[in-house]
């Protein structure tokens, strides 16, 4: 069989799968496991969901193209990760028996309910951009990938990956995200097995000087970038939200930063493996995609690649195109439009077409996609105080404090806008500028809130 259409059959099977699985598991789905899986996620699946859901299309062009140059700057982003998933391991319990007390489904909901309306629509506007651009991501990688193995154009299989996301999202909702994260987690983490199939020379790894590739200034912004991340993730809270008890949180989020290093380490085998195969002067950034357009290894191999990495980027995609639908329905729309649960459901289904539709379209615009990545990233560490506050319970329902906090975030926001146009964040730790200054201004006003309260 031709490579090509080896590889092109194995992607529609794995597809195929997805929607079967999809169909089997709505079957079973009341309106709550729509919602969020019952709030009964047990370890295994919350593990594989917080991985698989880490590990983006962006990651798998950034981490292949670090392999391909011997580059291993990068896995400082993983110590940032650890301490992050390491924080929710301690604070996870609490926030999860609030959120069942409380029916919360989205973080907004506790900065509303435990701080005030006005910061709820500010931060969730912001998680609400920041998915609908991270969707739009993942949609490009796949796309691309797609586009470079058949006669599809990119704009075409573009379309094909959101059609095939948006079919077992619509019957099956979070509790399909969920099942789907699990295989799709598994699927990511069985790339380590590479230097099985391919000569792999492994000595780079021992070479202290890679590990120091990036400098001190991007080592560190690396770090950084991973522990904000992790903390403003609002995937990552509903995680916390869904779980089944305390000891799923307490063992899941540090087991899933040791399997993101395993599945990192299983992408820097893929990279090393394009930089003995392909052309010398290849650039890291098209490493990924060169592989397949290259037919740089046996067929069969690059099908079973292929497949996997349509994983990595669809297990992302469903979480973020329902965290966007539920940030919106929960958070931004009226609260009595999704007071009860068959219309939310009803709406998220439609909301979900419309998320899938404008990253489509967003999608065919992306040109350097780590910068987009460090970018949009960079946008959501903004809220890191609030949600900090709102998870350890610090913050205090006071309207001027509520006031305070909007137009901290919203500054900051301005901030972000013009540093991004004057072109500061060529710098990369420049991009936690904006983040800092709404972690100085939250937490100041949270220090002197007794005032606020007083006079409120």
């Amino acid at each position: 069989m031709d490579g090509s259409l080896l590889i092109l059959s194995a992607l529609g099977g794995y597809a195929l799968v997805m929607i079967v699985i999809g169909l089997m598991s709505a079957r079973k789905n009341d309106a709550e496991g729509f919602v969020i899986g019952n709030r009964n996620v047990g370890l295994i699946p919350t593990i594989g969901s917080l991985s698989a859901g880490f590990r983006d299309g962006s990651g798998i062009v950034f981490w292949v193209g670090a392999g391909a140059t011997a580059a291993f700057g990068g896995l400082w982003l993983l110590f940032g990760v650890l301490l992050g998933y390491l924080f929710f391991s301690f604070v996870g319990p609490s926030v999860r028996k609030r959120a069942v007390e409380n029916d919360y489904i989205t973080i907004g909901q506790i900065i509303k309910n435990e701080l005030g309306w006005k910061t709820e629509k500010v931060t969730s506007l912001i998680v609400a951009v920041f998915s609908i651009m991270l969707v739009a991501m993942q949609l490009f990688v796949s796309g691309n990938l797609i586009s470079s193995l058949s006669p599809l154009s990119a704009d075409i299989s573009i379309m094909i990956v959101a059609l095939t996301v948006g079919f077992y999202l619509l019957i099956g909702g979070y509790g399909n995200v969920i099942k789907t994260d699990a295989i799709q987690f598994f699927l990511i983490l069985s790339l380590v097995c590479l230097p099985f199939f391919v000569e792999i020379d492994l000595t780079p790894f021992l070479n202290v000087e890679n590990y120091k590739s990036y400098g001190t200034s991007m080592t560190f912004a690396l770090f950084l970038l991973g522990g904000f991340y992790v903390l403003t993730a609002s995937d990552t809270w509903q995680r916390v939200f869904s779980a089944r008890d305390d000891t799923v949180i307490r063992v899941a989020f540090p087991v899933s930063a040791v399997m993101l290093l395993f599945m990192t380490v299983s992408l820097f085998f893929l990279g090393m493996t394009a930089k003995k195969l392909l052309p010398q002067d290849v650039d890291w950034g098209n490493a990924f995609f060169l592989i397949f357009e290259h037919g740089a290894l046996p067929p069969y191999l690059l099908a079973y690649i292929a497949v996997v990495c349509i994983a990595i980027t669809m297990s992302t995609l469903d979480t973020l195109s329902y965290l966007v639908a539920s940030t919106f329905l929960k958070n931004i729309f009226p609260e009595k439009v999704t007071e009860k649960r068959g219309d939310y459901v009803r709406l998220t289904r439609i909301c979900l077409l419309v998320v899938l539709t404008m990253g489509a379209l967003l999608a065919t615009s992306i040109g350097d996609v780590v910068k987009y990545l460090f970018d949009a990233a960079s946008l959501l560490f903004i809220l890191a105080p609030i949600y900090v506050m709102a998870g350890l319970g610090w913050l205090k329902k006071c309207e001027k404090l509520d006031l305070f906090f909007a137009i901290s975030t919203v500054v900051s926001v301005g901030v972000y806008i013009y540093m991004f146009k004057a072109g500061y964040f060529s710098d990369l730790i420049m991009i936690y500028v904006p983040a800092c200054l709404n972690i100085m201004l939250c937490g100041l006003a949270r220090l002197f809130s007794g005032r606020f309260l007083r006079n409120a």
